[in-house]
């Protein structure tokens, strides 16, 4: 793991023995949580990498956090809380869903809930202050599918899958599912992205954003190969990937204006480094492709 400086790139510490499949969560502006090659969940401080605590969690994937507590899942496939302000253990459960299987899961915690997506596409929502069992679906996705990314927007939570979904936080309840259709086959919907009471996600060929209260259709990009990709916004455009571009055989990252839904520029990508990731913060959108970080600037 290492820390970079957002203006000028440079390394400015760095962790080793950390787990990269784990992942990792900001505590705060001051704090990130990782975990080591022995299942230890361990804090640093962000400006300098010094350690501030370490807990012998058996954590296998750092899965969300909030104000009360780290979440992680261990191992042999338990949810645990732990405490964000020393490491003690505050509890531990076993879901419905089986966390241990194909991809390592993933989740978001909000308003008291715990919601968790394991890598078979079994949703589980867990009382975040005790693991007590809220509510849970075991059919989201697939396991060919790319890995479900939870996001909750006030009292409703939404899912990327087999369909992008949105349901009730309160009990699980389906409100809308949107899903579209590519060469006579239903195109699953990439990770999801809410702006305001907008959520984004790519389906197939195009980037798509629908209002949260109803599903109702409110933006789409030109037609692209966006199949799978995140989705970032930054400054006035929705940024995803097009991994079929016409003029190469480079991936590209296409910028796409909010207001008119037209590519507004493109930066070429290497393909065979493994997966891309895109964020935007700032004045800035963070590129990885493999171990390479870019931060580009918003244009737009």
């Amino acid at each position: 793991m290492a820390a970079h400086g957002v203006v000028d790139g440079k390394r400015r510490w760095t962790a080793q023995d950390i787990d990269q499949e784990a992942g990792l969560v900001s505590l705060s502006d001051a704090l990130v949580a990782a975990v080591d090659a022995k299942g230890r969940l361990v804090t640093y401080v962000a400006s300098t990498g010094e350690t501030r605590w370490t807990a012998p969690a058996a954590a296998h994937k750092v899965i969300a956090t909030d104000d009360s507590a780290v979440y992680v899942s261990t191992k042999d496939g338990r949810l645990r809380s732990i405490s964000p302000a020393n490491g003690e253990i505050q509890w531990t459960v076993r879901p419905k869903a089986d966390l241990t299987k194909k991809r390592r899961p993933s989740g978001v915690a909000a308003q008291g809930r715990l919601i968790v997506a394991s890598g078979m596409g079994h949703v589980v929502a867990v009382d975040a202050g005790s693991g007590r069992p809220v509510w849970d679906f075991a059919d989201q996705a697939s396991i060919d599918l790319a890995p479900i990314r939870p996001v909750v927007k006030g009292d409703v939570v939404l899912f990327n899958g087999a369909t992008l979904t949105a349901r009730s936080l309160a009990d699980g309840s389906e409100l809308w599912a949107k899903s579209e259709v590519v060469d006579g086959r239903m195109s699953p919907a990439g990770p999801p992205l809410v702006d305001g009471q907008i959520v984004y996600a790519t389906q197939g060929h195009y980037v798509l954003g629908y209002r949260i209260s109803d599903g109702a259709e409110a933006w789409r990009s030109p037609k692209a190969y966006f199949m799978y990709s995140p989705v970032a916004l930054q400054g006035n455009t929705v940024c995803a990937i097009n991994s079929r571009p016409e003029d190469g055989d480079e991936l590209q990252l296409w910028a796409m204006a909010l207001d008119t839904g037209e590519q507004a520029w493109t930066h070429d990508l290497p393909r065979d480094v493994g997966n891309h990731m895109i964020l935007g913060s700032g004045n800035r959108l963070f590129v990885t492709a493999g171990e390479e970080l870019t931060a580009l600037p918003v244009l737009g």
